[in-house]
């Protein structure tokens, strides 16, 4: 092979096994510094009221773009979760939040409700989208759906096997997006209804609270209804799929997330 076309046959080649972007957490400041410093290629944080991650410090419009330059610096994506369902009466307040992250320069909004992606559509309609794990995609139908809606990126659903995150790789262009370390529920994530009703119960008025992420009841130990001396324990695992790497290269490379807890 002449010195002449070993470049671009070497080219292609690492193109078809591309390496999947590293996407880590950033509940505060400090998080997000750490995942920079260990190499990420991404990190996705929450602004205060309209995300998933309502047990992290989260960050404020405010501070946003100060973040974000501080991410582009390093030469790291940022990615702003907004994705939790939007009522009625916080529709005002949401777009505020898209538009800030508009102006601020993320690279994208994560979201899981299909009218706040219709949303950052009709008035920030150069911003990524990337579908959220909480829209439940497990199939190359709901992926195409979330295409329809906007998306550019498809973040998973955790409960997927392998097999079936291959076949719908197999199935749709989109990009997509896997957990591969995180905390997995006995239900679809975001869709437990567990954690609806014991945050009804436990805040007055809690509606923006309960539907804000998981209690994590299925970490909790229960007594069975008849018989106190009997526990009934219904964990969640937490699972690490990075062994699983190699395989997703080969499939036009996936997208790869940690999850904190």
């Amino acid at each position: 092979m002449s010195a002449s076309n070993a470049g671009p046959q070497q080219d292609r080649e690492r193109e078809s096994v591309r390496r999947p972007e590293v996407l880590a957490p950033a509940g505060d400041e400090a998080a997000m510094k750490a995942a920079v410093l260990a190499g990420a290629d991404a990190v996705y944080f929450g602004l205060s009221g309209f995300n998933a991650r309502a047990r992290a410090k989260n960050f404020d419009t405010a501070g946003l773009a100060k973040t974000m330059a501080y991410l582009h610096e390093h030469g790291v994506r940022g990615y702003v979760a907004l994705n939790t369902l939007v009522f009625d009466e916080e529709l005002g307040a949401a777009e505020a939040a898209v538009l800030a992250c508009a102006e601020a320069g993320a690279d994208a909004v994560i979201v899981q409700d299909l009218g706040m992606a219709r949303l950052v559509r009709s008035i920030a309609p150069g911003m990524p989208i990337h579908a959220s794990t909480q829209m439940t995609c497990t199939d190359a139908g709901s992926v195409e759906l979330a295409r329809e809606v906007g998306a550019s990126r498809v973040i998973l659903a955790r409960e997927l096997s392998i097999e079936e995150i291959a076949k719908i790789r197999a199935e749709t262009d989109m990009e997509l997006e896997v957990f591969v370390h995180g905390a997995l529920c006995v239900a679809y994530s975001g869709q437990c209804l567990t954690s609806e009703a014991i945050g009804a119960a436990a805040r007055t008025g809690g509606r923006a609270r309960r539907r804000a992420g998981s209690r994590t009841s299925c970490w909790w130990t229960a007594s069975c209804a008849t018989s106190a001396s009997v526990p009934i324990c219904c964990r969640r695992r937490t699972w690490r799929r990075a062994r699983w790497c190699p395989s997703w290269r080969s499939w036009g490379s996936p997208r790869s997330r940690s999850r904190a807890g």
